[in-house]
């Protein structure tokens, strides 16, 4: 999702490098094949270009500076978020008018664990106001951050006030996490289970369901959502993991621990723990 958002953005801040150099063919030839390529996911060909670029303007002009805002996007996929909030930084300042790299600063602060700051930035978009994000994407990007910080009240507000057109899966399994880390249970169920009448097969709303349940000691409810997920996708780990340690809490140690190891051997490291429980007991 934030990949496909971020991408989407890139044509919101025009090219006006092309626009206000015409006679600089070299550098407008440049500024396409970068974007090209980062329309191709080709991040790392495009920072390589966008290195030239920034080196040949010298940034003086305001317009040179959006080779910054292009280059921290490519810098945001490939995993160097130092880098890219050191030119998301030093774009900002040039273009304090636009939402749309206050979002990206919010991704990076959010990829960096920095959720008071992904917060701020987020604040600034929806108080801007200018048009250029979907505000209800936004405050759901925002209470994911409140999630984060266990702010869950704030969170609950805002994934409400983003369903306000009407309600979605995604947007009810994030105000069914929040329910039940708040102990309403009734809450995170209902949430739950609208999630699940409106699309059968997301997952995320048996997951939280089947986790929190087994948390409470609700081994039997727990069971079925988990078995209802194995069944939306059996080829998820975390489905496998849930439906056994709902298992091995009832006692069913054969089965549990079968779906225990096949969630352990398909990359589910949490199942580790309760395999060394229930399942490989060490005599004293």
């Amino acid at each position: 999702m934030i990949r496909l958002l971020i991408l989407f953005l890139l044509p919101v801040v025009s090219s006006t490098l092309l626009a206000q150099r015409p006679a600089d063919n070299v550098l407008a030839a440049m500024e396409r094949e970068a974007q090209e390529l980062m329309q191709q996911e080709k991040f790392q060909e495009a920072v390589t270009i966008f290195d030239k670029i920034i080196s040949s303007t010298g940034l003086v002009r305001e317009e040179d500076y959006l080779a910054l805002y292009r280059r921290s996007i490519c810098n945001y996929y490939l995993g160097k978020t130092d880098l890219a909030l050191n030119d998301i930084n030093a774009f900002i300042p040039h273009n304090p008018g636009r939402s749309t790299p206050f979002l990206l600063r919010s991704l990076l602060h959010r990829s960096t664990e920095q959720f008071d700051l992904a917060i701020e930035d987020l604040n600034k978009v929806l108080l801007m106001n200018t048009g250029e994000q979907d505000s209800a994407q936004v405050l759901r990007l925002r209470s994911a951050a409140f999630l984060e910080l266990r702010q869950y009240s704030n969170a609950i507000r805002d994934v409400r006030w983003a369903m306000k057109e009407g309600e979605d899966p995604e947007g009810l399994s994030i105000l069914a996490f929040a329910h039940f880390n708040m102990g309403d249970e009734t809450s995170g169920l209902n949430a739950v289970n609208r999630s699940i009448e409106l699309d059968f097969s997301y997952l995320p709303s048996y997951l939280y369901a089947a986790s929190f349940l087994s948390q409470n000691g609700k081994n039997q409810l727990a069971l079925t959502y988990a078995r209802l997920a194995t069944m939306v996708d059996e080829n998820s780990m975390d489905a496998w993991f849930y439906l056994g340690v709902a298992l091995v809490n009832l006692d069913d140690l054969d089965r549990g621990c079968r779906c225990l190891n096949k969630a352990f051997y398909g990359g589910n490291d949490n199942a580790a723990g309760y395999l060394s429980q229930y399942c490989f007991p060490v005599e004293n």
